[in-house]
């Protein structure tokens, strides 16, 4: 996704090592498992939050530090925590959050599957809820009777024919700002609206992912739907061989330095 700083696509790639883009890859599933749970969480109260937050406890919910992904996530797991505690006992924060801020409303069209507004992307509309997808007779049996959305989150982690996707540690900062514990939380909906691009772009390549249209079956699909997942399919096989192609030029390049 061209020039979206919340969306990293296999352009954003180039640069980047197979060993690299799989440990960003681990991080971004485990921010946003506990980036779900936060959401389900804020639907239930103020108690559901409190555990959330306390279930966060000491530990780091990102695996690998800043130093081998070249990413800026060191400081998730506590702008997270901090956030909780924010959202804790204030319901009006809460309810800000959720609608006015383009993070929080990004996250809620995420899980959903939907844009509850006007989207420009098919497959973020209404009928294409992630609820909306069945597990049917052909398929495998690790995914069977799953959720559609752990799924298809699970193979962009796994599947190297997907690019990284959103980056859910900047899409944190838009909301809780400042560095090294001294945090602000702006929820007013002053963050950067390319966010919502990206969530967008987002829940297409999930929907799109070949793995997942092979597994999972959406009632509302019409040939012309069937047309834009492999159109979709095509291309990013596409820009996954380009990428592949980067990094063999790269390394090329370093033989070629090498040897001079």
């Amino acid at each position: 996704m061209k020039n979206n700083p919340y969306y990293l696509d296999f352009n954003s790639q180039k640069g980047m090592t197979p060993d690299q883009v799989k440990k960003i890859k681990e991080n971004n599933y485990n921010m946003v498992v506990a980036l779900n749970q936060l959401t389900k969480a804020i639907k239930q109260g103020p108690e559901a939050i409190k555990n959330f937050r306390k279930q966060l406890g000491s530990h780091d919910i990102v695996k690998y530090p800043d130093s081998e992904t070249g990413m800026k996530t060191y400081e998730f797991t506590n702008k997270l925590r901090f956030l909780a505690s924010k959202l804790e006992n204030d319901r009006a924060a809460c309810v800000d959050f959720s609608n006015l801020s383009n993070c929080g409303k990004g996250l809620s069209y995420l899980f959903a599957g939907y844009f509850y507004t006007n989207s420009n992307k098919d497959f973020c509309d209404k009928y294409c809820k992630w609820r909306e997808y069945k597990s049917t007779e052909n398929t495998i049996d690790k995914f069977k009777n799953r959720d559609p959305l752990t799924v298809s989150l699970y193979l962009q982690k796994k599947e190297d024919i997907m690019p990284i996707g959103l980056d859910y540690a900047k899409m944190l900062d838009g909301v809780v700002t400042g560095e090294n514990g001294n945090y602000q939380l702006k929820i007013n909906g002053y963050d950067d609206v390319a966010v919502l691009d990206a969530v967008e772009q987002e829940i297409f390549d999930l929907k799109t992912n070949e793995t997942f249209y092979k597994n999972f079956y959406n009632d509302y699909y019409s040939k012309d739907d069937d047309e834009i997942v492999l159109n979709a399919i095509d291309k990013r096989k596409k820009e996954f061989d380009n990428w592949k192609n980067s990094l063999k030029d790269s390394a090329n390049n370093l033989e070629d330095e090498s040897e001079r």
